[in-house]
């Protein structure tokens, strides 16, 4: 390998390696925490922004529409902000995304509720909603590219699925945040406690800027601004001529992702919520978190794995057993439910976030090995996002199983999960399958 190569690519980790790295974990931290409030208040921003007669889960999914919303809006935030952090840096642009986002999903907390401004206060809701996604899709162009770069390539997989980590982390907070303010706020949480959940997306901003302002741009990146290389239109290197083939591989693998995680840690709070499961409130939080913690597990330990079997092998293989696992482990979890068997739903709970969500512990790295420095801000923002063209509809595509599979579920959406999470692990094979192994490959070529 040419001499000026292996010196752009880091030996070890340097301060602003660490520095890099502890700034996008805590990107995805803030990204699950705002994410997740969410999902965990489907229960009580339903009867908040919507009026009492629309049935329970519906207006439960109507609410995570918002979900849907500033998911299917991230490949824009990815377009815009992956091309500015190719031209002028990635530190720049995650100063204004951590902004943005904060921001934006804080204003939540001010909305008028149904009985004050009728509808007004939900379509301001999916408004704010909106910008909340495009500043977060900014997000992964940045802060995944900026950590990778500077990250030893045999350290690449487990800095990985520490990223990934980052985002369980951020639902396990935001989930005990909940726990707890429900339980000050008793009653109250309904009419006005879930405002200062929303308002605690705020509190790690000033860490976030402390450490973003003291991030540097990797020498890979320097080094092309020094060469004068970078390009004037990073994206036509991303979706233009021979490179569609490989994001459309990449989009089918992306796809498939994302329905795993929707179905899985996404759907499974509704599962465990709603009829014939007669968990109260809490024991559903709890047991959510448990499965949550299953997932920040999977994460480490498959980034790493990928490190050492590859992220194609690897891949293909842990999705099978995700597509034949799937059905038995939501059957275990609605059937402990209805029982009150709160350590059975909690212990499949685990394995089913941990089977579902680990693979993402190879994601970051898997995308910026398949780009050039001088438009892999694009690359890894549209590609890490490009999932969310189709898989962030996913509450339409539950609803439309639950249409068809009502007979074998009732008013519960287990099964429909299943095979949402069946599909997901197809795509996901498919994917790996049409693309190559990405294990070993230099950043700075």
């Amino acid at each position: 390998m040419d001499e000026k190569v292996v010196s752009l690519e880091a030996e070890k980790f340097t301060a602003p390696a660490i520095r890099a790295v502890i700034s996008q974990v805590l990107g995805y931290f803030f990204d699950a925490y705002d994410l997740l409030i969410v999902l965990s208040l489907a229960t009580v921003l339903n009867r908040v922004f919507l009026p009492p007669n629309v049935p329970v889960l519906l207006s439960q999914i109507a609410i995570l529409s918002g979900f849907v919303l500033s998911e299917v809006v991230r490949p824009l935030g990815s377009f815009v902000f992956g091309h500015y952090a190719d031209k002028l840096g990635r530190k720049i642009t995650l100063i204004i995304t951590v902004i943005g986002y904060s921001v934006s999903g804080a204003l939540v907390a001010a909305l008028p509720s149904y009985t004050v401004a009728g509808y007004l206060g939900f379509i301001i809701y999916l408004i704010l909603r909106f910008l909340v996604g495009f500043f977060i899709g900014g997000e992964y162009a940045g802060g995944h590219t900026l950590a990778m770069e500077w990250t030893p390539p045999k350290w690449r997989g487990l800095v990985s699925g520490l990223i990934l980590f980052g985002f369980i982390l951020g639902g396990l907070a935001n989930t005990v945040a909940i726990y707890y303010l429900s339980l000050y706020f008793g009653s109250n949480f309904v009419t006005y406690g879930w405002r200062y959940l929303i308002l605690t997306t705020l509190i790690p901003l000033p860490i976030a800027l402390f450490i973003r302002l003291r991030v540097e741009d990797s020498p890979m990146f320097k080094e092309v601004v020094k060469n004068k290389q970078v390009e004037k239109l990073p994206v036509k290197s991303v979706l233009g001529g021979k490179a569609l083939k490989d994001f459309i591989q990449i989009l089918i693998v992306m796809t498939g992702m994302f329905l795993a995680s929707f179905a899985s840690y996404s759907n499974l709070l509704l599962v465990l919520q709603n009829k014939p499961s007669i968990l109260s409130y809490g024991n559903s939080l709890i047991v959510y978190m448990i499965g949550l913690v299953g997932g920040g597990i999977g994460a480490i330990i498959y980034g790493h794995l990928s490190q050492i079997f590859g992220r194609k092998y690897l891949g293909t293989r842990w999705h099978i057993a995700t597509i034949l696992l799937a059905i038995p482990i939501y059957y275990v979890i609605i059937n402990s439910a209805t029982v009150n068997n709160i350590f059975v739903a909690s212990l499949f709970s685990f394995i089913l976030v941990f089977l579902a969500y680990a693979p993402w512990g190879s994601t970051v790295a898997y995308l910026a090995e398949r780009y050039r420095t001088s438009h892999r801000s694009s690359g890894v923002g549209i590609g890490f996002s490009s999932g969310l063209f189709i898989g962030g509809w996913y509450t339409f595509y539950t609803l439309g199983l639950h249409s068809l599979l009502q007979g074998i579920e009732g008013a519960n959406i287990w099964f429909s999960s299943g095979i949402l999470l069946i599909i997901a692990g197809l795509l996901v094979i498919i994917g790996f399958k049409l693309g190559p192994e990405t294990k070993g490959i230099s950043l700075a070529k």
